[in-house]
């Protein structure tokens, strides 16, 4: 038989079979009687079965009926087993011991009556023993058996329960220091008073377990006859009215079965205390008040001197300290250096000495806790930590079995070389330090992997669970920064914190004081080349989402809703921009199933309803900068035609302006239009512009000059006969402009904005110049070509303007009273000398 196996047959036995030796007294006392007074009364109670039972039932059975009785007896013995594994009491009853001493008397003894024979020598009066005894042998095979499956079968969750007899495996081996402690308890005989021996241990550290395993050997053959054993967990009686009255009634549970007498003194003694002193545990003048109490101070002396007579030791193991209250924690060590000073008594009090001292210095103001704990505990015993190696020997083994159980396919995932060099690194130290530690880190990251290991890279999770179980803050920091951590994981050299310092961010701080961290960020980017790495956007939120939760956006749902444009998928978009923002701009980041330019137009009709859903909550300018990210690398990639996407998109945002938000459109804006960027050192005409039919040799017409290091602009410089034009070929967006320009001499150039005005089928082509002496009125430059002056004011050499070009046309009322409406910007022109530093159209 298995340990494991050994240790569930105990349980059986101890808790359903032999409760205790009171029960087994009793069993036999009862069942002896029974039998004494039937052999007293036997002749009478033979006449009345022969008179009533023999004579009136038995002897009117036929042959033929007795298989239908068998039937019977056999539905019976099954509903009898049942009940007794239902009832989980499989202690032979004195009823039960009688029936089978009857049987036994006239079946084998006695010939006082004739039995039917059913064959082989079997009796149909042989279903009684049948009846009782194989029925009570079945329930027992049969519950022992089903509480062996449930033990051999671990769950992945494991509750860290301490060391008991279902869970007997001692896997910090301290075995050993249990046994020496009660090697040292046996010689140990406390004569005036009690003696108190402390074991420190920090949470976790496995004192629970350390209690039962010395309990465990004080209970032992060879060592049962030196100890009373009485444990005492105070928590468990925390809410009582008298603690000292619990503890006192647990010693005198403890001593009645074998010292009656020393039972009913402590319960005297108990007694007393309870109704003569409320409270008595947390007065400083406990003696003062004990002997103004002379019943109460005679009982404690008769307790005393009984406990002191015991032939053997009184040991009272406390432990859960750390789950009491500042005032509970007080009162039991109260309780034990006043109350319960008994002599030949040793207490085995296991604590946390940290919590301990805050506890008396809250309460008592004592300026040297460790003193006063001094003066209770004579002797300390510090339980060991585990050594690194251990622990990460441990933690390995807990964390492949309950993933392998979890995840029955894990084998294919798991590396162990990779694993051991993970649990290596210094913050695991810091975090992993004992078993509460493994069992509280395993179960929290099964929980998550469980339900997502499909999408996500084993290590790398491990590594963020680890971030999430010593820096839960930082998580939600991580979560977001998306960008900035996967720009960071993806980068060469990744988490490396510049020489220059950054611009504050809470990112950046805590990596900045946290070397540990830094450190688990750089591992986790070895592994960005696996499957599901999380460098990846598309994979980042498996990591951080415990299961589809209500109103989880997948990935195929949101892809049908927002290519099938229907009023449903509007209602969907509705519902998930309350419950769910931070999914839902996730899914309109992530989507790229652009195959045509027909699919974006799509995709941005969906983003500008829920940019107005959302317009001017927390998230709202995420929208935008999705939008035209997409936009850009669209552009950048060549997938479309760069004229004609720019065209459909431009004319959606900008031409019909129905439900768009400012800030989408203003982004399309700043981040689409046409500029001259004054840091060109050659010819604009290399970078896109293009100039009117028939003007040739235009290069050697572009300089790039400066006024001084910083400042620099392009130069236009050509005979006035020349006319330099630049079209634009999707201009009837643009309304605005902002431009700094030069003039070196005052007619030495000229600049000019085009524009198209119609009135039907009527089109004119006017020139906007800007001009210190501007002029309301139309000026013909040659035939439907019209040219208006716009003021504009001048700091040093430079003109500065920036202006609405449908406004400054319609400032031109000649025009307008013609009827005549801005239809779009053509281009711009230049002649002469002119300098540039800066000019946008939008």
């Amino acid at each position: 038989m298995e340990k494991s196996e050994r240790a569930q047959f105990k349980i059986l036995w101890s808790s359903y079979i032999f409760k205790s030796w009171d029960t087994l007294i009793s069993l036999f006392v009862q069942s002896t009687s029974l039998v004494i007074l039937y052999l007293f009364f036997e002749k009478f109670i033979e006449s009345k079965i022969n008179t009533y039972w023999v004579s009136r039932a038995l002897s009117q059975v036929s042959i033929d009926s007795l298989d239908r009785i068998l039937i019977l007896l056999l539905i019976i013995e099954i509903i009898y087993a049942y009940y007794q594994i239902r009832a989980k009491n499989f202690t032979l009853k004195p009823i039960e011991i009688f029936i089978v001493f009857f049987y036994s008397k006239y079946r084998f003894y006695d010939y006082q009556w004739q039995f039917y024979p059913y064959g082989w020598y079997v009796n149909f009066f042989d279903t009684i023993p049948i009846l009782i005894l194989f029925s009570k042998g079945i329930s027992i095979w049969s519950f022992y058996y089903s509480l062996r499956d449930s033990s051999l079968k671990t769950g992945i969750i494991d509750p860290d329960l301490p060391l008991s007899d279902s869970n007997p495996v001692d896997e910090l081996k301290r075995e050993n220091f249990a046994n020496e402690l009660v090697v040292v308890l046996k010689e140990t005989k406390p004569s005036e008073r009690a003696l108190v021996i402390g074991i420190n241990g920090t949470w976790g550290s496995g004192k629970s377990s350390l209690q039962y395993m010395i309990s465990k050997k004080m209970r032992k053959k060879e060592n049962a006859s030196s100890f009373y054993e009485v444990n005492f967990n105070p928590w468990l009686y925390s809410k009582e009215k008298s603690l000292a009255y619990s503890f006192l009634n647990a010693v005198k549970q403890t001593l009645r079965a074998e010292q009656y007498i020393i039972s009913s003194t402590i319960n005297s003694y108990a007694v007393t205390l309870l109704h003569s002193t409320e409270n008595i545990l947390l007065s400083t003048r406990f003696f003062k008040d004990l002997k103004n109490e002379p019943s109460l101070e005679n009982e404690l002396k008769n307790v005393k001197s009984r406990i002191k007579n015991l032939k053997r030791t009184l040991v009272v193991i406390i432990d859960d300290l750390d789950r009491l209250s500042d005032e509970e924690l007080i009162e039991v060590f109260r309780l034990v250096r006043l109350i319960g000073d008994f002599p030949n008594t040793i207490y085995i009090i296991l604590y946390d000495k940290e919590y301990v001292k805050e506890a008396i210095k809250s309460k008592l103001n004592e300026h040297n806790a460790d003193i006063f704990i001094d003066k209770i505990i004579q002797v300390e015993y510090t339980i060991p930590e585990s050594s690194v190696e251990n622990v990460r020997v441990l933690f390995l083994k807990h964390l492949r079995r309950s993933v392998e159980q979890a995840v029955p396919e894990s084998k294919k995932l798991w590396n162990e070389e990779k694993i051991n060099s993970l649990i290596k690194l210094g913050i695991f130290n810091d975090c992993i330090r004992n078993v509460r530690d493994i069992k509280r880190f395993t179960n929290n990251f099964l929980l998550r992997y469980k339900s997502i290991y499909a999408h996500v890279n084993l290590y790398q999770f491990i590594l963020i669970e680890l971030v999430r179980y010593k820096y839960p803050a930082f998580i939600t920091l991580l979560f977001w920064h998306k960008e900035l951590f996967i720009r960071e994981i993806n980068g060469k050299n990744p988490f490396t914190l510049p020489d220059i310092p950054l611009a504050p961010t809470p990112f950046w701080d805590a990596l900045q004081r946290n070397a540990e961290l830094r450190t688990v960020l750089i591992r986790m980017a070895d592994f960005n080349n696996e499957e599901n790495s999380i460098s990846e956007p598309f994979n980042f939120l498996n990591y951080f989402t415990l299961t589809l939760q209500e109103d989880f956006i997948s990935d195929q749902e949101f892809t049908e809703t927002i290519t099938k444009p229907s009023e449903e998928g509007r209602v969907k978009f509705m519902r998930w921009h309350t419950t769910n923002p931070d999914m839902l701009i996730y899914r309109f980041r992530n989507f790229d199933a652009f195959k045509e330019i027909s699919d974006f137009m799509l995709f941005l009709e969906q983003l500008i309803f829920v940019d107005n859903l959302m317009s001017g909550k927390e998230s709202w300018d995420k929208l935008p900068q999705i939008f035209i990210d997409k936009y850009l690398n669209l552009v950048s990639s060549k997938k479309f035609d760069e004229n004609e996407f720019y065209h459909e998109v431009s004319k959606r945002l900008l031409g019909d302006r129905t439900g768009i938000t400012t800030p989408l459109r203003n982004i399309f804006r700043n981040n689409s239009s046409f500029s001259i960027n004054g840091a060109y050192t050659d010819s604009p005409l290399l970078h896109g512009w293009k100039v009117q039919k028939g003007i040739d040799n235009m290069s050697y017409f572009f300089t790039a000059e400066s006024d001084s290091e910083n400042v620099r602009h392009i130069v236009f410089d050509a005979p006035h006969e020349f006319l330099f034009e630049y079209d634009f070929e999707y201009g009837f967006f643009l309304r605005d402009v902002s431009c700094e320009f030069k003039l070196f001499k005052r007619g030495s150039g000229f600049f000019y904005i085009k524009l198209q005005v119609k009135k039907g089928d009527d089109v004119k082509n006017i020139l906007i110049q800007p001009s210190e002496q501007p002029s309301s009125s139309l000026g013909k430059v040659w035939d439907n070509e019209y040219i208006i002056g716009l003021n504009v004011s001048i700091i040093k050499d430079w003109r500065l303007f920036e202006f609405n070009v449908e406004n400054a046309f319609k400032t031109n009322t000649e025009l307008v009273l013609e009827g005549y409406q801005f239809h779009a910007i053509t281009g711009i022109a230049i002649r002469g000398k002119v300098g540039f530093g800066k000019f946008v159209l939008f």
